[in-house]
């Protein structure tokens, strides 16, 4: 299983600043007990040569929206997550380009020499190029030399999707590509670590007030059974669970395409 932090020790507020949308919706499915199990069956599989890692990863996707690169060798690398882009609005889709279009070129990313990971689906070629300022997805619908176009859908996504563009477009120029559209506040990152945290803590079998005594304040620990029934610390916790389960179990992929 992917390493988590234990849920009773404090939060420090070291994680990386760089966390985009995509970083915290894998952060709950990589929680869920499902899509776990799921991952082991696929390494298993890969492990065994019954299917390749390519196509193990594909099945993932298509069934989750988003997965860890199935690897025996590196499972649940954090920096190597895969979403289709039909969920995932920050990720830049190519495709080949009409033949009308004589200016279309073809892009190799593997020149950028800051490639996280590569994986070649039945659909194409999926790249994470690493940057320090937020990671760029990238999935090239479209032959290896094929010359490109990029796919904007007109649809609610597209100030997103240019925004993506344009940053891959600095990436790909050397400069510097600025934040990402994705990128997280720092209020909505310490909601989620909270979140996180009150996750493991259930999925660890804790019982709420021994929770909220560690997580909101051990004085919880001197209430008698009326005082806790109707206290706001266990109404907190149990709100925190509430909507920590719904994104593990599906609401991750609405964390896809906002804020």
């Amino acid at each position: 299983m992917p390493a988590t932090r234990d849920w009773r020790d404090p939060i420090t507020g070291d994680e990386d600043a760089a966390l985009q949308s995509c970083d915290i919706a894998v952060g709950y499915l990589s929680r869920n007990p499902r899509y776990l199990r799921d991952y082991e069956a696929a390494l298993e599989a890969v492990g065994r040569s019954d299917i390749s890692a390519e196509a193990a990863t594909e099945a993932l996707i298509e069934t989750w929206g988003l997965s860890f690169v199935v690897s025996t060798a590196n499972p649940y690398d954090p920096k190597a997550v895969i979403a289709r882009p039909d969920v995932a609005p920050a990720n830049v889709v190519l495709v080949e380009a009409p033949a009308t279009l004589p200016e279309a070129c073809p892009i190799d990313l593997t020149l950028t020499g800051s490639i996280r990971t590569q994986l070649e689906v039945p659909r194409g070629i999926y790249t994470v190029l690493a940057d320090p300022q937020g990671d760029h997805h990238v999935w090239q619908l479209a032959p290896a030399g094929a010359p490109l176009a990029l796919l904007i859908p007109n649809g609610p996504y597209r100030g997103i999707r240019l925004a993506a563009a344009q940053r891959l477009h600095r990436h790909l120029r050397g400069l510097v590509s600025g934040q990402p559209p994705l990128l997280l506040s720092d209020k909505a990152r310490d909601h989620h670590r909270w979140l996180f945290r009150s996750l493991d803590a259930r999925l660890a079998g804790a019982k709420p007030r021994e929770m909220a005594a560690i997580m909101i304040g051990d004085y919880v620990s001197g209430f008698n059974a009326a005082e806790w029934c109707d206290s706001r610390e266990r109404r907190k916790i149990s709100r925190w669970c509430a909507a920590a389960t719904k994104l593990m179990t599906g609401g991750y992929l609405r964390l896809l395409c906002e804020r």
